[in-house]
């Protein structure tokens, strides 16, 4: 916009100093040809008298003629109007000046309004183009899930998106004492990388200022004051970021750039946006492989129980039976041999071969690929029913000891004796399946033979 304190009146040294020309040389002008009147009045007023042009004869008939009077007035008439004509140009002349003045300054204006359009119609762009960075950034990274190749791809992705020759990712360790290089894009970062580069957490470089800290660190130009590796000398802007987690300070985005002032405020809060994306992501990464890991030592602890519980069960009772014409019969398991034609179908429950479903044609024909799917289909529901039927047989044998429990306290809490209620327990637990014999003490066992017992009861079960 104009500024309003502005107007179109010329500036106070131009109006002092501004000669009327124009003025003064009407004036002249007017007066000089003034003067004709009187002379020429003068020279025929003595041509008519016959009298010679002198200055006596001049004074006399000046004396004797009024109207000469009236015509030497003329000089004076014409130079009065002649200045007021020049005065009047003289002021359209400072007009025209002021005009032009007023002018070149609206251009200077509008120029400098045009390079500040520019300037911020750049910067919008460069704006633009920025965020365009961080949105495709964000989709790139958003689905990876392993942590090394989520940094890798994260230092590549800020060179290629903000064209700096360097980004690297410094990830904290467990004793937040070092600040650990991951993963570089340049050359002479991924020396660092392979060399196991560190910084020391609160140390004077600007990772570790950045890491102890937790803020961000902008050197540009002369005031660049980082702590330059000898295999990075190229660097001449950086800028450091940390990589926040609930509050928590989990690593550094390191960024290096060729340019002075290189890293504008804008672009640094972008660059910020991508150092807590990235934080968040390895955040996620690492609580998903901490799930996995969970969910897979569950996975296995369950396989495992499962496998112990089917060995000791098969291995007590191995059950099997055959579809004839003649019906359904139970035969030892692992008595019938396998014929060639015969398909064979395992039973699998959690990665162990519980059993097994043996099918064979009455015309002999060869088992199709479909046949074989269908019968495997079948084996899975048939896993899972067993696996059902023996959790269903645990839940009722649980069920009976929990009811065995209830009635055994409930007998105990009708005896007041201690010797009765020392028998009823050792009676009651002796009906208990596959008791054979029962002893309860009660006391301090001091000796082998139990001398010192305060009371003991041992019943035997035949």
């Amino acid at each position: 916009m104009i500024d309003k304190s502005t107007s179109i009146t010329p500036r106070a040294d131009q109006t002092q100093t501004a000669p009327s020309s124009q003025a003064t040389r009407y004036a002249t002008i007017g007066v000089a040809f003034g003067l004709l009147f009187p002379l020429i009045a003068t020279l025929l007023e003595l041509v008519r008298d016959q009298l010679p042009f002198n200055l006596v004869n001049i004074v006399a008939e000046q004396r004797s003629e009024f109207l000469l009077w009236i015509i030497d007035t003329a000089p004076l008439f014409l130079g009065i109007f002649a200045w007021l004509a020049g005065w009047r140009q003289d002021a359209l002349l400072k007009i025209n000046e002021a005009l032009k003045a007023r002018e070149k300054e609206i251009a200077s204006i509008n120029l400098d309004l045009e390079q500040r359009v520019a300037e911020r119609m750049q910067a919008l762009e460069e704006r633009n183009s920025q965020m365009r960075a961080s949105v495709f950034f964000a989709r790139e990274i958003a689905e990876i899930q392993d942590i090394p190749t989520l940094i890798a791809e994260s230092v590549k992705l800020i060179t290629q998106q903000f064209k700096h020759y360097h980004a690297a990712i410094f990830l904290l360790d467990d004793q937040r004492k070092y600040a650990l290089i991951q993963a570089a894009s340049s050359d002479a970062g991924k020396k660092l990388v392979e060399r196991g580069y560190r910084v020391q957490v609160g140390d004077q470089s600007v990772v570790g200022r950045v890491a102890e800290q937790g803020k961000l660190y902008n050197f540009t130009g002369s005031l660049f004051s980082g702590v330059r590796d000898p295999e990075m000398p190229r660097t001449r802007s950086q800028i450091a970021l940390p990589l926040f987690v609930r509050g928590k300070v989990i690593g550094v985005l390191d960024v290096h750039s060729e340019q002075l002032q290189a890293f504008s405020q804008n672009e640094a809060e972008v660059l910020q946006l991508l150092a807590d994306q990235i934080a968040i992501s390895i955040a996620n990464a690492r609580l998903l492989s901490e799930s996995q890991t969970i969910a897979n030592q569950l996975k296995t602890i369950t396989a495992e129980q499962t496998r112990n519980v089917w060995q000791a069960r098969l291995k007590s009772r191995g059950l099997a039976y055959q579809f004839t014409p003649a019906g359904i019969k139970s035969i030892p398991a692992g008595a019938r041999p396998k014929d060639k034609d015969e398909l064979s179908v395992p039973v699998i429950l959690r990665g162990l071969e519980i059993g097994s479903i043996g099918l064979k044609r009455k015309d002999g024909t060869r088992w199709a690929e479909a046949d074989r799917e269908l019968a495997e289909k079948v084996a899975n529901q048939v896993a899972l029913a067993l696996e059902n039927s023996r959790l269903l047989d645990e839940t009722r044998e649980r069920a009976l000891q929990e009811q065995a429990v209830g009635e055994i306290s409930a007998r105990f809490s009708r005896s007041l004796d201690v010797d009765a209620l020392l028998q009823t327990a050792a009676r009651e637990l002796g009906t208990l399946p596959e008791v054979a014999e029962v002893a309860v003490f009660v006391g301090t066992d001091n000796n082998k033979d139990n001398k010192t017992m305060d009371g003991q009861v041992r019943e035997k079960l035949r």
